[in-house]
């Protein structure tokens, strides 16, 4: 298993790159010409301000290599801000467009029940087993939304506000809390995730 793992310069590639050696052979991407044909899953990790992911994935040609990697046998994820640019536009920047790998935007969350960002552990629900009732470190204080109830979600319910927690369609997935800082539960998010994909 070959995992690549983009580097926007504003991230803690460290821990990312940490944690999916787990899983099998990692490497960094710091452009477009980086990436390695026989690599079978693709991550886009950051923190920031969603124009400066914006700016970097198309700086570094990471937007371009996604399209074509979409269309292929590799699995993509994004894990924070890298889930937030999977969408069409973010209310935190509208002059930066998204990738739009799903339809709909990105907006600030709006919350009585507890202090943002979001920072610490918090419990999912989902129709998969690994994310329901299970929780996971997040950091953010904006949340996903999509325009269609098809993909397949997981939420964080804060009673005044739902956070959008996963999203997937097909080969892409996005986490908006960090799988590797989430101890077992993040483990074997990832884990499930590789043991689906190498049935096919």
């Amino acid at each position: 298993m070959k995992i690549g793992i983009a580097n926007l310069e504003i991230n803690n590639i460290k821990s990312v790159k940490d944690f999916f050696s787990i899983f099998g052979q990692t490497y960094i991407l710091d452009s477009f010409k980086d990436y390695q044909k026989d690599t079978n899953i693709f991550i886009l990790p950051g923190n920031g301000t969603f124009k400066a992911g914006s700016e970097s994935v198309r700086k570094k040609e990471i937007d371009k290599l996604l399209k074509e990697i979409e269309k292929k046998n590799v699995l993509i994820i994004g894990i924070c801000l890298g889930m937030q640019l999977f969408f069409e536009k973010s209310a935190e920047n509208s002059d930066k467009k998204g990738l739009g790998f799903f339809e709909g935007e990105v907006k600030e969350i709006k919350t009585n029940n507890c202090r943002l960002p979001l920072l610490g552990w918090f419990e999912t629900s989902s129709k998969n087993i690994e994310q329901d009732k299970k929780t996971f470190f997040f950091n953010n204080k904006f949340s996903c939304f999509p325009k269609k109830n098809l993909y397949n979600t997981a939420y964080l319910d804060l009673d005044d506000f739902k956070v959008l927690a996963s999203i997937k369609k097909y080969n892409v997935l996005g986490f908006q809390f960090h799988p590797e800082k989430s101890s077992k539960n993040g483990y074997e998010v990832i884990k499930k995730l590789i043991e689906d994909y190498e049935k096919f």
